[in-house]
């Protein structure tokens, strides 16, 4: 696979050259119904994208480098769509991050707490 425009992954032939989704649906249709998926038209290269992930996530593998394999600019992201896989006690954790990451204004902006001071997370 490369990287196509913005965090857009294609698939390239033995030449090098991008393959539409197109000329690449067929493909993923005949590899479902080889599979035995019951309905092997709804199965698309996001479907494999989205599988990927959540494999991945459910593997143990860091949700950064999750993030960085699905060309998310941000694990906020990555965390708001894939916190439900996470394993039960990270997850809570996971989505408490993924809130914090939604509201935070920047680094240090707006803070208002001593530096160095702990707080705990509602």
């Amino acid at each position: 696979m490369a990287r196509h425009g913005d965090d857009e992954m294609v698939f390239t032939n033995h030449l090098g050259d991008f393959v539409s989704a197109q000329n690449l649906l067929p493909v993923v249709h005949a590899a479902a119904q080889n599979g035995g998926v019951a309905d092997p038209e709804s199965i698309t290269p996001h479907t494999l994208r989205h599988s990927a992930a959540t494999a991945w996530l459910e593997a143990g593998v860091h949700v950064r480098a999750v993030a960085d394999l699905l060309g998310h600019s941000s694990v906020t992201s990555t965390l708001s769509t894939y916190a439900h896989v996470l394993p039960g006690s990270s997850r809570s954790a996971v989505e408490q991050l993924a809130e914090a990451q939604r509201g935070s204004k920047g680094v240090n902006e707006g803070r208002t707490e001593t530096p160095g001071a702990i707080r705990s997370l509602p």
